[in-house]
C-alpha cells in the first residue's frame, strides 16, 4: 500500500471504473498484517469489493490466471464455448450431482473417477463441480501426476513444490527417515492447506492412489481421512484402475464413478458440436 506503484494502480482504476477503459478491478490483501479496515486502502474499494486475504504468492498468480482466463473468454465468445463443450455423461453428472446435494451424508473429500486414459475423466469432474457450483467455468485446477512405482513421498514432494502449502523444508528433506505414519500427519496438513486456499488438487493417478487389485493406497485414505469433513472436495483423480464399491460404501470420505466410453449418440452429439 505504500508503494507508489500501487498507489498508481488504485488512482488509474478510480478514474476508469466507470468508463470501458476498465474491464476488471480485482484488489486482493497479500499481507497478513492488513486489514480491509487499513486507512490506507480507499473507501470505495472497501465498500464495492469483498477484500480477500491470499498470502501464498502461487494461490494469488492462479487466482490471476482465472481472472485472464475469463476476460479473454468475455471477449471471445468462440473460445469460452469450446472450452464448455460437453456432451452426455447425464447419469454421472447426475450422480455428482445427487451426492454433493445429499444432506444426510458428509461431503465427500476426494471424488475419484476410474476409465480408460483420455477418455475424459478429468473434464467430467471438472463439469461436475462446476454443475454443483464448487467451481467457477473459468477455474482451472492444480494439476499433477503420479506414476504405479511412486508413493506418499512423491506426491508430498510434488505438492511441495505446488507453493500452495506451508510445509517446513526440513521436514521434506527428512522424508527418507520419517514414519509412514508420520509422512501422513504431514500429507494430511498439506490437504489442509490446499483446503484453506478453496483449491481442488487433481491428480492423473496411473496404479499409485487406486492399484490393479481396486484398493486404494492406505496412506491416502488415511490422510484423506485425517482431514476431515469440509464443503468441497481437496482431491480429484483421474485413476486408471477401478476402485472397490464396497470399500467406497464404507468410507463416506470418498466417492467414485466409473466412466465408460460414450455411446454412438453420444459421439455424434460431441463430433457436431466440435465442428
Amino acid at each position: 500500500l505504500d508503494s507508489k506503484w500501487v498507489q498508481a494502480e488504485i488512482e488509474r482504476a478510480a478514474r476508469s471504473r466507470s468508463s470501458v477503459g476498465l474491464r476488471k478491478f480485482w484488489p486482493v490483501i497479500i499481507d497478513t498484517s492488513i486489514t480491509y479496515k487499513d486507512p490506507r486502502i480507499p473507501e470505495w474499494i472497501r465498500q464495492e469489493y469483498n477484500l480477500k486475504l491470499v498470502s501464498r504468492p502461487a494461490v494469488a498468480a492462479r487466482r490471476i490466471e482465472a481472472k485472464l482466463r475469463q476476460l479473454h473468454w468475455d471477449g471471445s465468445p468462440k473460445s469460452a464455448e469450446r472450452r464448455r463443450i460437453f456432451v452426455g455423461r447425464n447419469e454421472l453428472v447426475a450422480s455428482i450431482e445427487n451426492r454433493f446435494d445429499d444432506v444426510d451424508l458428509p461431503k465427500p473429500s476426494c471424488v475419484i473417477a476410474s476409465g480408460l486414459p483420455r477418455i475424459g475423466r478429468s473434464k467430467l469432474l471438472r463439469h461436475g463441480l462446476v454443475k454443483v457450483s464448487l467451481i467457477d467455468a473459468a477455474y482451472e485446477p492444480l494439476k499433477i501426476s503420479l506414476e504405479r512405482e511412486e508413493s506418499i513421498e512423491d506426491l508430498i514432494l510434488k505438492l511441495f513444490d505446488t507453493g500452495l502449502t506451508t510445509i517446513n523444508g526440513s521436514d521434506v528433506s527428512g522424508l527418507l527417515t520419517t514414519t509412514v505414519r508420520e509422512k501422513v500427519q504431514i500429507l494430511s496438513g498439506m490437504f489442509g492447506d490446499i483446503r484453506r486456499a478453496r483449491e481442488i488438487l487433481f491428480i492423473e493417478d496411473r496404479g499409485c492412489i487406486v492399484n490393479y487389485a481396486r484398493e486404494i493406497a492406505s496412506w491416502f485414505a488415511d490422510a484423506i481421512s485425517a482431514l476431515g469433513v469440509g464443503a468441497r472436495p481437496v482431491v480429484c483423480v483421474a485413476a486408471t484402475y477401478r476402485t472397490d464399491p464396497a470399500y467406497i460404501r464404507r468410507n463416506q470420505f470418498f466417492f467414485a464413478i466409473e466412466i465408460p466410453e460414450l455411446s454412438p449418440r453420444e459421439r455424434s452429439g460431441l463430433f457436431k458440436r466440435i465442428l
